[in-house]
């Protein structure tokens, strides 16, 4: 079972409580994850001599180690002698909603096991080499990790009572990251708190929800002598902030001249319903809780497709993986839609995650047509992963995500 330890973080000296303007010292300093800042961000960030894109996007590996090692001599950055565990709360919103979400996980480290090896440590996607060759770089070069992986467990609110009580407190770090929302720090030094929450998580599985390569490049360092634990953040299913995105399909080219060919390609296995605007279709997918419904604007149309429950897509999708599997909504939309009824190349797919840049791109007809997906369910997660599989490509985006440099882990240091 998971195997988690408290850990002694290094953190920017600047975002000291009670240091003047840590708060905008340290906003300058910390990044979102490595994998989702473009050119444009990171020539920005690093305009200012200590971002950690300075580090985790370095010029040279070497040069990242170099730079770590002469902010630990300077003191820029420094850390607690005691070991701890962390709450890390995020304050965010969704889109053009104005409601603030809160979300929050426990911090700490997490021993590295081989995935499937009754460790009860699972993946949920797939790598790709290509990734885990450039952070196995990195982490021999500096034998660190820049932020948390993000795991996921169904403890049923086990750690609500500690977090509870630490919340109310003033925040040990806290930064605005360039979306506006709040990222907060809290330290959880207690010894029985600390146990506490080993106990439970020593009977608890883990799902990696985001930083599969991370975990990947730390245990190949591992094999090899490394550091036997990674920092993980832990979100419990049970948290109402966690939410569960899926990426939009945006279609370069369609073969179609207009949403009735569609249709027409689509009856007798969806029912189909047409809406007036953009934002009626994103209401509608995300708003549907029991169907398996799939979005569609394309030629100044909005329609949605729900599936008839009397189609056996099984027949559809030839893959060796479980019905459960099969039955997922991405596979029906790849496999099916795609593939079987609308026949649009893989190279015709794009991508894409933010809302408000799809829209942008869609009106100003950089793109033929948008797909859109019902959101996926915790309970398909879990259930897939307990079957030894791995969610399809696309399937799962978390946010928000936590910050890079917002709390390190130097492995030498345990």
């Amino acid at each position: 079972m998971p195997d988690i330890r408290p850990f002694t973080p290094y953190y920017y000296a600047c975002g000291r409580a009670g240091e003047q303007s840590s708060n905008g010292a340290l906003r300058k300093a910390v990044a979102p994850p490595y994998d989702v800042i473009s050119k444009d961000d990171e020539k920005r960030m690093k305009q200012f001599e200590y971002n950690i894109t300075h580090i985790i996007l370095p010029e040279t590996y070497k040069k990242a180690a170099e730079i770590q090692e002469k902010w630990v001599s300077e003191n820029i950055f420094i850390n607690n002698a005691k070991k701890a565990m962390y709450i890390y709360g995020i304050e965010f919103t969704i889109n053009d909603d104005p409601t603030v979400i809160k979300r929050y996980g426990i911090v700490a480290l997490l021993r590295l096991t081989e995935f499937f090896s009754g460790a009860d440590v699972h993946p949920h996607e797939m790598t790709f080499p290509k990734y885990t060759e450039d952070r196995f770089k990195l982490i021999s070069e500096t034998d660190s990790n820049y932020s948390p992986i993000f795991t996921i467990y169904d403890g049923k609110g086990f750690a609500n009572e500690i977090i509870n009580k630490h919340i109310n407190g003033q925040p040990f770090l806290e930064t605005v990251d360039d979306d506006g929302f709040a990222h907060k720090i809290w330290v959880i030094e207690n010894e029985q708190d600390i146990e506490y929450i080993q106990n439970k998580f020593a009977t608890t599985p883990v799902i990696i929800a985001d930083g599969h390569h991370r975990y990947i490049t730390a245990l190949k360092r591992s094999r090899l002598g490394g550091c036997k634990y990674i920092m993980s953040m832990f979100i419990d299913f049970n948290d109402p902030g966690l939410k569960i995105y899926t990426s939009y399909r945006m279609i370069k080219k369609m073969s179609y001249q207009n949403m009735d060919e569609v249709i027409d390609k689509m009856k007798g296995f969806f029912d189909i319903s047409e809406l007036g605007t953009f934002d009626d279709l994103i209401d509608a997918i995300n708003s549907e809780r029991e169907r398996r419904a799939f979005g569609l604007a394309f030629n100044e149309r909005f329609v949605v497709f729900y599936l008839d429950n009397s189609v056996n897509t099984e027949e559809y999708i030839d893959e060796p993986q479980s019905k459960k599997w099969r039955n997922l909504p991405v596979p029906i939309l790849h496999y099916v839609v795609f593939d079987k009824f609308l026949k649009i190349p893989k190279e015709e797919i794009v991508f894409k995650k933010n809302l408000a840049g799809i829209k942008r791109l869609f009106k100003d007809k950089h793109f033929d047509a948008v797909f859109m997906v019902s959101n996926t369910k915790l309970e398909d997660i879990k259930k897939i992963t307990e079957l030894g599989e791995i969610m399809p490509q696309k399937s799962t985006y978390f946010f928000p995500k936590p910050l890079s440099g917002l709390l390190i882990h130097k492995h030498r240091e345990e």
